[in-house]
This record gives C-alpha cells, structure tokens and sequence, in this order.
C-alpha cells in the first residue's frame, strides 16, 4: 500500500497506467498491448523474422498499442488534461517523431516490412486526453486553458520540420480541433496519421469501431471500479506512513492504526459485519468497535496526523475527525480483495505490534 501511494503521489503517469489498464478490459481488438517498446511491435504483431536493433529510437514505449483490421494505433493516454503537462506533451510528440524517422529511415525498412506483412495499412499516432480538471469530457478548449498546451504547438512544429528536412509531403491541420498530421509513405504504401484527441473522440481514436458507445463504456468500467476509492487508499496510506515513519525516528516498534485493525480478529469481525450490510448504522457499530478496541490497547494510534485531508476538507468547508478516518479505513477494509492483499502482505513479513 506505500508502495502504491508513493507511486500515485510522486508521479501522474499512475494515472495514465490506470486509464490504459481499463481500455484494455473495455474491448477485445485483434490486439492490444500496453507499455510496448516500438522495437518489440513486429513481433506483437506476429511477425517473428524481423528484429529492430535496440536503441534509444526504438526502445521508446507507447501507453497502448492497438491492431484492429488494416489499423494500428500506437497511444499515448493522459487521464487529465493536466497530466504530464508541458514536459509531457513534449515527451509524447518526441516518440511521435522518433517513430516518423524509423518510417523515413531506410535503417530502419524491416520495420515497414513488418507492417506490411502484418496487413497494416494505416497507422495512427495518437495523443490521448480524457478529462478536464472538473472530471468532464476534455475538449480542445478545456485544454488550452492550462499552460501544458504549449508542449503540443511545439511538438508539432518540431514533427512538420522534420517532414520539411526530408522533403515528405504532408497535410497539417492545426487550425482545427485536433491537431493533427499526416503524411504517405509510399513503398511499402502505408498512410500515416498523428494527431491528438479529446473525450470521447480520443476513445474512438485509439479504439476505433471496436468501441461502440465510445468513452460512455469506459465510464461503465470505471464505475464499476470505483476508482475514488484510490483518493480514499492514498490519503489513508499517507497518515498511516507518517505514522511508521515516526516509530522509526522514536526506535519504536512498527505500529500504525492500519496495521492494528489488520492483526485484531474483533476489529477485523466489525468490519466483515458492516461489509455484509452496508448502512450508517452498522457503520456506526463498526467506528466504535475499533475505536474502543485501539482506546484499549494502543490509544497512541488514535493520534493520527490528519493535517492532508483536513485540508482539503477545509477548503470546501468541511471537517475531517478521527471517527470519520476510521470510517474511512472500515470501508477500504470491507473491500475483501484489499483486506486479504494487506493481510497477505502483513504475513509476508510480520511486524511486531506490541509497545
């Protein structure tokens, strides 16, 4: 679990990785891959004779690759308009562009032989941005508004010069909704298209006609998922961290409240008791359980730094109290899957709890 919130704190590329990972449940392509280095594509593709030597051109890797018919899709996902931000849209127009030079590289010819074996006879570059800040569909509007934009206009303009170096005819589009850029490559005859695509138009772009209802099916598997619960696990991993971190500096045992609940079989009864039946009261019964049982043996832990989200909390004006964070561990707990991880991990190397 400190694992995940470190990664998730320090890093919005956790975001991506988990928009990628559920365009993978959503639909069934004759293939779809993630994290796929441009040198590994051939052989993704089924093609096995044909290698790309590995270097830093070829061993750039793309969020989602996708085979659909004669349509290959190699995607880059932001879940939000801000993700990554200006050094990010660099970062995905390079890749664009390091794929356009193996293209135009004749090096490089055994990779357009492989696509042409493989059938392929349009590839999409795609620039992928889900949402707004508001967690609405993102449009070109909503993303002009952050600063981040300005790592598209230049990305491009650095593609269209090189085109321009190696005397490739192409079209641009950049006075519409997407940007967009594409060019033909003649032997083996292969139409080549970058550009970048908001909401649902970004689904459709990666996805084409294996989608269907577009990005409304992906908020279904979203949903279903409910991935608010990853705010929730994180503000809880970041007090309960703190908290180690503290008997570590006291050269206490290693003890958090987390931790507590996980190895007290009354505290763990409560809480299967609320998950087979969810309501406010049984919640209730729940909250008191473990607060008694902590007041008990380890009132210490009772003292939990909550100083993150009552900040947070505080800015929409709202509260945040010990009895609401135990509640809020109950319900992440009653999430059996998460229990039995933790639990598992706790067995995996036992700490000692006792003060």
């Amino acid at each position: 679990m400190l694992t995940i919130e470190s990664y998730y704190h320090h890093s919005q590329a956790g975001r991506g990785a988990l928009a990628t990972a559920l365009l993978r449940q959503v639909v069934t392509p004759e293939l779809i891959d993630a994290e796929t280095p441009l040198r590994k594509i051939p052989e993704k593709l089924g093609i096995k004779n044909i290698e790309l030597l590995k270097n830093e051109t070829t061993d750039v890797k793309f969020d989602l690759v996708v085979k659909h018919s004669q349509r290959l899709v190699l995607g880059e996902v932001k879940m939000k308009v801000y993700s990554g931000c200006t050094a990010g849209r660099v970062e995905m127009m390079r890749k664009f562009k390091k794929v356009s030079e193996v293209l135009l590289d004749n090096k490089y010819e055994n990779f357009s032989s492989a696509l042409q074996q493989a059938h392929v006879r349009e590839l999409f570059m795609v620039g992928a941005i889900l949402y707004d800040t508001t967690g609405k569909l993102a449009t070109a509007e909503s993303d002009r508004e952050w600063f981040c934009y300005t790592g598209l206009e230049s990305g491009f303009r650095e593609i269209a010069d090189f085109l321009k170096d190696k005397d490739v005819q192409f079209q641009q589009h950049d006075d519409v909704s997407p940007y967009r850029i594409q060019f033909d490559i003649t032997q083996p005859p292969l139409a080549v298209h970058i550009l970048i695509a908001y909401g649902d138009e970004a689904i459709k772009a990666l996805l084409g006609d294996t989608i269907g209802d577009g990005i409304a099916q992906f908020d279904t598997v979203l949903k279903q998922y409910q991935f608010e619960d990853l705010w929730l696990a994180q503000i809880i991993a970041i007090n309960e961290r703190a908290r180690l971190q503290m008997c570590a500096s006291q050269g206490t045992s290693p003890i958090n409240l987390l931790i507590f609940i996980l190895q007290n079989p009354d505290a763990l009864t409560a809480i299967t008791t609320f998950a087979s039946d969810r309501r406010r009261e049984t919640l209730s019964g729940a909250v008191s359980t473990v607060k008694s049982l902590t007041l008990n043996k380890s009132p210490q832990l009772l003292q939990t730094d909550l100083r993150l989200p009552q900040l947070f909390l505080a800015s929409l004006g709202d509260s945040y109290t010990i009895d609401q964070y135990i509640a809020d561990i109950i319900q992440l707990l009653a999430n059996k899957d998460v229990r039995v991880l933790l639990q598992k991990s706790l067995s995996d190397t036992p700490l000692d709890h006792s003060e």
